[in-house]
């Protein structure tokens, strides 16, 4: 059957062209869009570009500046430890001039009660305290009393000058008549006088010291054995030197053990600085093995001091460590206080090494960190930790529980300091009393607190309990590090009148002869005739032990 119903006609090539430019139109609406919306994110990318640039600049600032900072805090902290040390001495030395007051009042009261003065207006020796009108009439003495022989009374011993025994007298001499002497009656010459007999007194001379030029004439000897032909040199003086051995020793011990400077020390004997220096460096080559020794041995001692302070070389700063007991006086000049120094000195700078370290040495020193890094026994010094309570109560001196504690732990300290000190009393009844004063000790420090500081000083205690009793168990052991800074105040002494060494030789001659020498000194020897004896063997045979000139160790 036919369709009869009209169909639809198609599209016109204009219609299609006319839809085809609509599409194309929104086509390139959405294009422009897109287009529009990729410069928009591409200007945030920018914007967040250049503010991630601006970060990095700011992140770069802070961390120059935090960088600045540290050092700037280390400096600061170097500056503070220097102060406390500045200020443990100036403490020191107020303890020492306190005692000195102490002593000379005391004094000050015996001469007062010897001389006798009485209250009211006479004043000392008899003399009147005003004016001569108003002094009273003194009456004539009796004639019983004018009678009397003056001088001590029979029986008194005296106080003058005693007589040295005849072993300790250096010179004999004898007065005789001579043209000088006059009669004290009639003023005769000294051929009209006749000796009757001799009595004896005895004085004091001074003899300044001087330096003897002397001439050797050395004899030259044929072994008759070997033929060998050879010149007999004097025992007291190294060949080829042009001073002895006893101008080394002295110039040595005044140099290295009394606080004289080199300087002073070449004006005062006219030297040449230059020789002096290289004769002290050529000294201290000769000691070397005896310094090296004592380095290996002091490290093996059941207990010791330790304590550093600062000392410059050249212009530069550095530090002097030292280390001491009774039998040993050592000393190091590292250019810093880093824990490596003191390591190398214990020669436990590597894990095998610190295996071999002396564990039951009970090293005294004052908390200084770098310490605990030798696996060694530590007790921490009371006198630091009394000045440290002074301190905490100085920052808070309102604080009644600060008070409180420093009144009760301060006299603890001082009485610890004094039992460690005393060398009378029997070990039974020290090791009982250190017991006690222990047990009142942790009673204090152990008891609650409130106060922050008081909790700050009392955590000190409690951190490493271990480090603060090693004198209760070892009498041995001091309780405090007076030794070390005793030993080390004649270095500070020295450091403030030279502003230290000039170069490496000086530095090494300071190290080596302050060593060897202490620990002559310490040990109750003679550092001059030490070094005699040494100068003398090592001349005779350069091979020489010299080691054995030491001392013997105290037991």
């Amino acid at each position: 059957m036919a369709n009869w119903f009209p169909s639809k006609p198609p599209p016109s090539v204009e219609d299609r062209l006319r839809l085809q430019q609509a599409k194309l139109a929104a086509i390139l609406a959405e294009l422009s869009e897109v287009r529009a919306s990729i410069a928009a994110k591409e200007r945030y990318v920018e914007q967040c570009r250049r503010e991630k640039s601006e970060c990095e600049m700011v992140i770069y600032d802070l961390r120059q500046a935090s960088r600045r900072l540290e050092a700037d805090n280390t400096c600061l902290r170097k500056e503070l430890e220097e102060c406390r040390r500045r200020l443990a001495d100036f403490q020191a030395a107020n303890d020492e001039n306190r005692e000195l007051i102490k002593q000379l009042s005391a004094e000050n009261k015996k001469l007062e009660k010897k001389l006798n003065i009485r209250s009211g207006n006479e004043a000392p020796f008899g003399h009147s305290g005003g004016p001569s009108t108003l002094r009273p009439f003194k009456k004539n003495s009796s004639e019983e009393a004018q009678k009397k022989k003056g001088g001590a009374r029979k029986g008194h011993a005296g106080c003058g000058r005693r007589m040295v025994p005849p072993e300790r007298i250096d010179k004999v001499e004898k007065t005789s008549s001579s043209k000088d002497t006059a009669c004290p009656s009639c003023s005769c010459a000294g051929d009209e006088f006749i000796i009757k007999g001799y009595e004896t007194r005895q004085y004091a001379r001074m003899v300044p010291a001087r330096v003897e030029t002397v001439q050797t004439h050395m004899c030259r000897l044929v072994c008759a054995k070997c033929g060998c032909s050879f010149l007999a040199r004097p025992d007291d003086v190294m060949p080829h030197a042009k001073y002895s051995n006893s101008f080394l020793a002295d110039m040595a011990c005044e140099c290295y053990l009394h606080r004289a400077t080199i300087g002073s020390y070449c004006s005062r004997h006219g030297i040449p600085r230059g020789t002096a220096l290289n004769m002290m460096d050529s000294l201290a080559g000769w000691l070397e093995p005896v310094y090296e020794m004592l380095g290996e041995e002091i490290i093996r001692e059941e207990w010791l001091h330790g304590d550093e302070t600062v000392w410059y070389n050249d212009g530069h700063r550095g530090y002097a460590w030292g280390f001491f007991n009774r039998n040993y006086s050592y000393l190091i000049f590292p250019d810093s206080r880093a824990g490596k120094v003191i390591k190398e000195m214990f020669r436990i700078d590597s894990p095998e090494a610190a295996e071999s370290c002396n564990t039951d040495m009970v090293l005294v020193h004052d908390r200084y960190a770098v310490y605990a890094s030798i696996p060694v026994k530590h007790q921490n010094c009371f006198e630091h930790l009394k000045r440290d309570l002074v301190e905490m109560l100085d920052s808070d001196p309102e604080s009644e529980e600060a008070q409180r504690f420093t009144d009760a732990l301060k006299p603890l300290l001082v009485e610890a300091m004094h039992l460690c000190a005393n060398k009378v009393i029997p070990d039974e009844e020290y090791y009982l009393k250190a017991r006690k004063i222990k047990e009142q000790i942790l009673a204090v420090v152990n008891a609650p607190a409130k106060d922050p500081g008081v909790q700050g000083y009392q955590y000190i205690w409690r951190s490493k309990p271990e480090n603060f009793f090693h004198w209760v168990e070892n009498r041995k052991v001091r309780c405090e590090n007076n030794l070390a800074e005793r030993e080390l105040r004649p270095l500070v002494i020295t450091r403030k009148i030279s502003f230290g060494t000039q170069g490496e030789k000086g530095l090494r001659a300071r190290q080596v002869l302050g060593s060897v020498l202490g620990t002559v000194k310490i040990r109750g020897g003679d550092p001059y005739q030490f070094i005699c004896d040494v100068l003398q063997a090592l001349g005779r045979d350069k091979k020489a032990d010299i080691c054995k000139f030491l001392p013997p160790k105290a037991h």
